[in-house]
């Protein structure tokens, strides 16, 4: 389902979409303060990453936007019917799929 896009232009970072239950808010805990540090790891090892929360309101992804700036994209959660329509338009884009907590 997922292409290799590495091998036509090398140097762009390789991307992954991040899906878990929420936000990785590290305040909120629950396991999210490690959730983050997972986001934080992708983004640290040269990854593009896509974090797609499954449920988020706009106040918590402007929130992760402050934490993370530029170096994450934010999805807006739309349960599984919205995963499912990142996944048919973008999943090729992406060389790699981590599901953190799938609900």
């Amino acid at each position: 389902m997922f292409a290799d896009k590495r091998a036509e232009s090398p140097s762009e970072s390789r991307r992954i979409l991040i899906v878990d239950q929420f936000v990785p808010d590290p305040l909120l805990g629950a396991g999210l303060p490690r959730a983050h540090q997972i986001v934080t790891a992708f983004v640290d090892a040269g990854f593009a990453v896509d974090h797609y929360p499954m449920w988020s309101k706009r106040a918590e992804r402007r929130r992760m936007k402050v934490l993370f700036g530029r170096r994450v994209r934010f999805r807006r959660g739309q349960g599984r019917w919205g995963l499912w329509n990142v996944l048919r338009t973008d999943g090729a884009g992406y060389d790699a799929l981590f599901v953190s907590r799938p609900p």
